[in-house]
């Protein structure tokens, strides 16, 4: 028999850490193939680990409660006597790809021998799952005043909203004074996710020139569609699509940029940035150059529901190829979007106008939205990018053409 060990996956470009919230199998209990071993939480979401190989669970190093960096040894299995410890090949295949993507399972080596958790040796940075200190923070709540109702005394995300519904108010943080500035109302350290975001976003610029170009686009023929559809379907849904379809033509911008690499992809797995509360999260539909429009609905719709209601599983958070950003909500209409490494290209979308324009030396109204692409400059060219952008903008003021695009050519004739 062979020994393999489970460690901490990374879900998720800013991920670092996980906290251990609950081990659903115990020292000495069988364990299949794919069978849940343990639930660990982020600041993002919840899910569980699986077990890479059928054996025995051997040894817990870390329980309930503790945090755990990322890559680091949560248990031993003793792999069964039929079963080579080898990492399964859909994970080796993305390790191979991007070392920075811990796998599942990996064999020991030469490395020392993991130490368990215990005392000299800190398991975490609190009493709190991270959701619940998230939470705690949002809702100003002081955590040091809770008795948790987790494993071993942890406090939850149920415990903050039960203190939160019969706290009166929170107080406003003391006033600081500066000798010679204007007063301070109030201080907020950024922390959690928000903190996670910034220093993602900062390295990505730091360590690549982005140029972004804007282009204002004919959107009529997207407007008539969605009409047409009685608003089935969503701007960001014909958007979605339209890229899709206009990076088949352009795979310089589906691509990573690693250790001076490009990467360019089959597959068209585009990230939807979506505003929840306390910063971003980007969910990613996959392969959609291979799904229809209402596939690309239902998707959309169930991945966003995830994410507001903060049930999104971390692997929906992965392999973004291309990410659309759109600000339209909110009455914006052109932005610097920032890339997220190590994808080479972001596109921004504005708010949809009705504006008068110049059509055949006759004047009318048509709707138009712009257009931000941002790249990195050491991946392309800005006339690649500019063509990309072109291409995509194109089908987007045509009826026909942008239903021939979504595969949607009876609503276009009806």
């Amino acid at each position: 028999m062979s020994d393999v060990e489970l460690v901490v996956p990374k879900w998720g470009l800013t991920m670092t850490e996980a906290m251990v919230i609950a081990w659903h199998k115990q020292p000495g209990e069988a364990l299949h193939a794919g069978e849940p071993v343990v639930e660990l939480e982020t600041e993002k979401a919840s899910a569980d680990v699986e077990a890479p190989v059928p054996g025995t669970l051997a040894r817990v190093l870390h329980e309930a409660g503790s945090t755990v960096a990322v890559g680091e040894v949560l248990a031993v299995i003793e792999a069964a006597a039929e079963e080579a410890p080898t990492v399964p090949t859909g994970v080796l295949q993305r390790a191979q790809l991007d070392p920075a993507r811990s796998p599942v399972a990996r064999t020991p080596d030469s490395r020392a021998a993991p130490q368990a958790a215990g005392p000299g040796r800190p398991t975490g940075s609190g009493r709190a799952s991270p959701v619940a200190r998230r939470l705690a923070r949002e809702l100003g709540i002081e955590l040091s005043a809770l008795e948790g109702t987790g494993a071993r005394g942890l406090i939850t995300e149920r415990d903050v909203r039960q203190a939160a519904a019969g706290a009166a108010a929170p107080s406003p943080l003391a006033a600081d004074v500066p000798p010679d500035g204007p007063r301070v109302a109030a201080r907020q350290r950024l922390q959690g996710r928000r903190r996670a975001i910034g220093q993602a976003l900062s390295a990505g610029l730091a360590e690549s020139p982005q140029v972004t170009l804007t282009r204002t686009a004919d959107v009529t023929g997207l407007v008539e569609l969605k009409e047409g559809s009685g608003e089935h379907f969503s701007v960001n849904d014909f958007l979605i699509a339209a890229t899709a379809a206009t990076l088949r033509d352009h795979p310089q911008l589906n691509a990573h940029l690693v250790s001076e690499e490009l990467w360019f992809f089959e597959a068209v797995n585009i990230g939807l940035a979506v505003d929840v509360e306390g910063g971003l999260i980007v969910p990613v539909l996959r392969d959609v150059q291979a799904r229809s429009l209402d596939e690309i609905r239902a998707r959309r719709l169930e991945l966003v529901e995830g994410v507001r209601s903060g049930t999104t599983a971390p692997a929906d958070l992965l392999d973004a190829t291309f990410t659309i950003t759109n600000l339209g909500a909110w009455g914006i209409d052109a932005f610097t979007p920032i890339i997220n490494p190590p994808q080479v290209a972001i596109l921004g979308v504005g708010r949809i106008e009705e504006r008068p324009v110049a059509v055949s030396r006759t004047v009318g109204i048509r709707s138009e939205s712009v257009l931000s692409l941002t790249f990195d400059h050491r991946a392309l060219d800005g006339r690649p990018a500019a063509e990309f952008l072109a291409d995509l903008s194109e089908p987007l003021g045509s009826r026909d053409r942008l239903a021939a695009f979504t595969g949607l050519e009876e609503l276009a004739s009806e």
